[in-house]
């Protein structure tokens, strides 16, 4: 999604630029010319690096995220819940711009899990248009697996109940839809203030797991057994 919104011509859409292990420019998934923010809060002055100043630092990065840009109207990045909770002040920041919430749900939580695992598992989670994709078969925890489950489920709740009690614009997209370019590309750019004007989205990034669970999961039978009488059932596919 961030590819493809970055893809219009007025638009500047970057990735996760608080991931903890951000380091130096992105080099993949949307616009990079904006350091991360690990990388441009080392480079403050040791005063304004405590606790005490760190939110006026993030504000200032923020800032700089938002910064006017020639022919740019719109402009966002992808923040993850955990970074959100990580770096409470980027909230207030987010309500104060009135930046509108592009929601990234994924329906399936065990194919997050396996994505999860078989990216670990590769040494990549982001592969281009024209490179291969290496087979691979992972395990998940089936002792955990339930918690794991619920928890994620739990996690989708919280947030999509944070930002529904905010006046922000708030939009839920689903990964499942996204991949059959479901919202449109009018509908998804008027999420984002911007109009189609004949322009065609795209994206260099594929999908790494095309296989069924039944391939990608060593230990598929005993997944089976850990969710056969439980409400996750359907999440498991053959």
């Amino acid at each position: 999604m961030i590819d493809r919104l970055n893809s219009h011509p007025e638009a500047a859409v970057y990735t996760e630029l608080f991931v903890p292990s951000g380091d130096g420019y992105p080099k993949w998934g949307g616009a990079k010319d904006l350091e991360f923010w690990n990388t441009y809060y080392a480079q403050q002055p040791a005063g304004r690096r405590g606790r005490i100043f760190r939110p006026f630092v993030c504000w200032g990065y923020l800032n700089r995220i938002y910064r006017q840009q020639p022919g740019i109207r719109s402009v966002g990045f992808k923040l993850m819940s955990g970074q959100l909770k990580r770096y409470p002040e980027i909230f207030p920041y987010l309500v104060c711009r009135r930046v509108s919430i592009l929601h990234l749900i994924r329906r399936n939580h065990l194919d997050v899990l396996i994505s999860e695992a078989t990216g670990a598992a590769r040494g990549t989670f982001h592969v281009k248009k024209g490179s291969s994709v290496a087979p691979v078969r992972v395990r998940l925890d089936t002792e955990k697996l339930l918690e794991e489950l619920e928890w994620r489920e739990k996690g989708i709740r919280r947030m999509k109940l944070l930002f529904s009690a905010t006046p922000l614009p708030y939009h839920q997209i689903f990964y499942e839809d996204l991949i059959q370019n479901r919202p449109s590309t009018e509908e998804l750019l008027a999420m984002v203030g911007l109009s189609a004007n004949h322009t065609e989205l795209s994206s260099d990034l594929i999908k790494q797991n095309s296989a069924s669970h039944r391939d990608l999961l060593e230990n598929y039978e005993d997944v089976k057994r850990c969710l056969e009488n439980s409400r996750f059932r359907s999440l498991l596919q053959d």
